[in-house]
């Protein structure tokens, strides 16, 4: 990120977020203390988040909210609005944090008891700077409020990014977890907090793209705020292929090119979705969603009122979903061979022979002959071994 993304204007101060959550404005304007849709919502930023300040007028601060990106021509930048400069304070350099709020919201206290006095409420997605200096006392954790003072956190309640799952169907299942954490909650435009409904300083809660983005930004992993942005980031994948924590997006017939919603796939036909004002946060299945089931549906196929669209944004092991995998290991007597079908393997060993030699030797007749005697169109390959390692997806 640059501090020119405003062109024509001075670079941008940094700063940071020093209340729980605060709107993004597209206009330098309070909304209506209401859930009705508004389209001056851009979207809100929560404690701790780092912007550029380019412009104050009234009370309230142009700034690009750097942990939002947004695609702007061929570039990735802050998303741009209007805080209110009460909630912001300026900083000399941008802190570096630690951990994340995982539960709905955790309490931040003066000292290491409940008993203590109550400083703030830090709503799911938050990120912290812990303070070594303080330590972790039973259960507790030391946090810098980046006003001067500190406060402690329940350890239940945060996740130390250090512990954030980096991969696999332990990332995928954590993510969907966290998204089921908010079913029924109501539907906010332009949310992007936990919904605390006793709050009256700000409408709190999340829109369809901003329950992913705070689904995925707890386990670790930063994606863009819009469902349109989110499609543009990812990678295309068929229906027959979704894992859970991957995208399904929908836009309409008359504007096929521009995503207008956006779900998690939950595995086993279902899915998370901030529905709208009147379903909220919810779990259904595809076939209720969309009117077909996942074996009936293809990539920027109709599915009644909507174009459907499948996407990813997590590393794909196409072990997971390819029933064909041909492993072939190559060491100093020759190779071994070994086909999986949908996890039942078939062995064909045996070192320096004729039929290994044309094997190794022309690769087509291989990929030809498994691909016959299997039943298979699609082989994963793994070649090992101390002579030669390569791993290509055939």
């Amino acid at each position: 990120m640059t501090d020119g993304a405003f062109a024509g204007r001075i670079a941008g101060r940094k700063m940071v977020v020093i209340v729980s959550v605060a709107d993004l404005r597209e206009t330098p304007n309070s909304r209506q203390k209401n859930r009705d849709k508004d389209s001056g919502q851009n979207s809100q930023v929560l404690f701790g988040e780092k912007v550029l300040a380019y412009e104050e007028k009234d009370g309230w601060v142009r700034v690009e909210a750097l942990d939002q990106e947004k695609r702007r021509g061929d570039s990735w930048v802050g998303y741009p609005g209007w805080i209110e400069a009460r909630a912001l304070k300026e900083l000399r350099e941008f802190p570096r944090y630690d951990a994340v709020v995982s539960t709905g919201y955790a309490t931040v206290y003066a000292s290491a008891s409940v008993n203590s006095t109550e400083l703030a409420k830090l709503s799911l997605g938050t990120r912290l700077a812990l303070m070594p200096a303080k330590g972790a006392s039973a259960g507790w954790h030391g946090i810098d409020l980046l006003d001067g003072r500190a406060g402690w956190v329940g350890r239940s309640e945060i996740q130390l990014m250090a512990e954030a799952p980096v991969k696999g169907d332990e990332l995928r299942h954590r993510i969907i977890e966290t998204a089921r954490s908010f079913m029924g909650s109501p539907y906010f435009w332009g949310g992007r907090s936990f919904c605390d409904l006793a709050r009256e300083d700000v409408i709190t809660g999340v829109d369809c793209s901003g329950l992913a983005l705070l689904a995925y930004r707890v386990h670790g992993r930063d994606i863009p705020r819009d469902a349109h942005d989110q499609f543009l980031k990812s990678k295309k994948i068929e229906p027959g292929k979704l894992r859970a924590a991957d995208l399904i997006f929908l836009a309409v017939p008359k504007r096929p090119d521009r995503i207008i919603h956006v779900m998690l796939y939950a595995g086993q036909g279902r899915l998370v979705e901030a529905a709208g004002q009147e379903e909220g946060v919810r779990e259904t299945t595809v076939a209720e969603r969309l009117g077909k089931n996942l074996t009936e549906l293809n990539w920027g196929q109709n599915a009644g009122e909507w174009i459907v669209y499948f996407g990813s944004l997590l590393p794909y092991d196409p072990t997971k979903n390819n029933p064909c995998i041909l492993r072939q290991d190559f060491g100093q007597r020759g190779f071994s061979l070994t086909a999986e079908i949908y996890g039942i393997s078939i062995y064909s060993t045996g070192g320096r022979g004729a039929a290994n030699w044309l094997f190794l030797r022309f690769p087509t007749l291989r990929r030809g002959l498994i691909s016959t005697v299997l039943g298979c169109t699609s082989l994963s390959f793994w070649m090992t071994g101390k002579r030669r390692r390569a791993r290509t997806r055939v």
